[in-house]
């Protein structure tokens, strides 16, 4: 299994041809393909009141140290009182664009600025708020309503990433139903996706064992 180190990894960021990596508990996964990563940007989103980072990387031809200056903007005006590479999430509002220029700079001069972003910040995902029945099978039909909150108070909608043949699940209820096959014994692979009008989501998986 080939190993990494964070200098190595950050190279994997979707820019200039390279594929996107990302590390998911513990593990680093491969999400170039995923239409929600593109140019490396997860879904060009990020949630309001969380800190905003920019990870950039840069070297010297003559082998100088490289430092950074940023400017952070949102709706396209500065913020004065941002100055680093991490914007705190008390300057991020729900509907809000950030950007950030970034000046590398080697003790005497300055290099090429480069933006990053804009990026769109969004309010909260939602939440499911309910658990699979341990035994939904009465009447040979497996049935389970799944409820979730939205913190921003958007309308939600259900649907499944995952699921054995001929299982539903309604949009607006969430309520999935399945009729239960004849043969036994086997065990089925369950993804409910709960997403709200911004596009955040929230994914709930289990398993069916009849």
């Amino acid at each position: 299994m080939k190993e990494f180190d964070l200098e190595s990894l950050s190279k994997f960021n979707g820019q200039d041809g390279n594929p996107v990596y990302i590390v998911h508990q513990g593990r680093v996964v491969d999400v170039t393909n995923s239409k929600f990563w593109k140019t490396g940007l997860h879904m060009k989103r990020h949630q309001a009141g969380k800190d905003l980072t920019a990870v950039v990387q840069g070297e010297d031809p003559d082998g100088d140290a490289v430092t950074f200056r940023y400017q952070w903007l949102r709706n396209g005006q500065p913020i004065p009182e941002a100055k680093g590479a991490t914007l705190a999430g008390n300057f991020l509002k729900r509907g809000d664009a950030i950007e950030a220029k970034i000046i590398p700079w080697d003790g005497s001069e300055a290099g090429s600025e480069r933006a990053l972003g804009p990026v769109k910040v969004q309010g909260q995902p939602p939440v499911i708020t309910s658990e699979p029945p341990a035994d939904g099978f009465a009447g040979g039909v497996f049935s389970y309503r799944v409820t979730a909150s939205e913190p921003d108070g958007e309308r939600v909608t259900f649907g499944l990433t995952q699921g054995p043949s001929g299982m539903t699940i309604n949009p607006g209820d969430g309520l999935i139903r399945w009729t239960l096959p004849s043969d036994r014994g086997k065990t089925y692979a369950v993804t409910v996706r709960v997403i709200d009008e911004e596009g955040a989501w929230e994914e709930q998986s289990f398993t069916i064992r009849y």
